[in-house]
């Protein structure tokens, strides 16, 4: 069972590298191309919770596929937005851009925006995730009734803040309006 897994995953990490961005869904209908990200986004995180299996001792070390998947979409990524530079560099001089020129320009964009997007989504529901469970930590704040257990809980939410420095701004000032209102 763990070797078909683990030939999953393989079959997974080698689709993810040789996935190329511009195909047939990527190059036509927006909404093709955001489907196509959408999957695509959805195979790392497949990828992601198969981390789950590190502690079975296996031959694949997954935080290592995982890494090698993202450095390869990464790539593809930076190439991307290369050829968009190299393109308004040569727009913003003036110079005319030529009709395939500008078909690539617009491929190149449409795809970025789709990129985005999903990434997008997929910020938005990392905030969620996160910011729900210091709403939870708040609501215990306010209906605690012992200083132990509200400390427990503003001890929990400044952890989180020390350890997500994206967050910790926001969760600072979620604990100073606790402390407030305490």
């Amino acid at each position: 069972m763990l070797q078909s897994l683990f030939r999953k995953i393989e079959e997974l990490k080698n689709e993810l590298i040789n996935q190329e961005l511009f195909n047939s869904d990527t190059q036509e209908f927006s909404k093709n191309r955001d489907e196509f990200y959408r999957k695509l986004n959805e195979k790392f995180f497949i990828l992601n919770q198969a981390k789950i299996l590190i502690h079975f001792n296996m031959q694949n070390d997954i935080r290592k596929i995982e890494q090698e998947c993202l450095e390869s979409l990464e790539t593809k990524i930076k190439t991307i937005c290369s050829s968009v530079d190299k393109l308004l560099t040569k727009f913003s001089q003036e110079n005319i851009l030529t009709r395939v020129e500008y078909d690539h320009f617009n491929l190149y964009y449409c795809n970025l925006i789709s990129i985005r997007q999903e990434i997008k989504v997929h910020i938005e529901k990392i905030e969620e995730v996160i910011f729900d469970k210091i709403q939870m930590w708040e609501c215990s704040i306010k209906k605690e009734s012992t200083v132990q257990d509200v400390t427990m809980n503003l001890k929990t939410m400044k952890r989180v803040s020390n350890n997500i420095p994206s967050f910790k701004i926001k969760i600072n000032e979620r604990i100073d309006e606790m402390l407030k209102s305490y």
